[in-house]
């Protein structure tokens, strides 16, 4: 599969995950001081999938909407917050490096960022809703 039609694919995924977020039972996390998961106290770090990197960053005030991998490699995490796409976007390519995480590629449009990283050979997808602006990690 070509470079372009893996990233359509993993946008399709990340906006599948969090329609179906608002189909299920919706446990919210915050990450309301910003931080990396490592950061995140007990209760809210056992929502997230155990593989989880404990260095990722997260969006200050960010609310969890979906988790699936708990127990697998394979994990999809997607957080939403309020703010501004630009805002989180920007955010996160600046602190996808400072944190460890390779950024090997983007690609983006007016509604979305794809930052493919290569620690953990996945990608971070900030997408704008207009309503709401969400940031999926997805990691193979």
């Amino acid at each position: 599969m070509n470079r372009g039609k893996f990233i359509i694919v993993l946008v399709l995924i990340a906006i599948l995950a969090t329609g179906l977020a608002g189909c299920s039972k919706n446990t919210k996390t915050s990450s309301d001081d910003g931080g990396t998961v490592k950061e995140l106290v007990a209760k809210e770090r056992d929502k997230l999938p155990k593989t989880m990197p404990e260095n990722f960053p997260l969006y200050k005030g960010a609310k969890l909407e979906s988790s699936s991998g708990r127990d697998l490699k394979d994990i999809y995490v997607t957080w939403a917050t309020k703010d501004k796409f630009k805002k989180v976007a920007d955010y996160y390519k600046k602190a996808l490096p400072e944190s460890g995480f390779k950024i090997d590629n983007t690609s983006s449009d007016e509604k979305q960022v794809v930052y493919s990283i290569k620690k953990g050979a996945g990608s971070v997808i900030v997408y704008d809703f207009g309503y709401k602006v969400t940031i999926t990690l997805v990691l193979k």
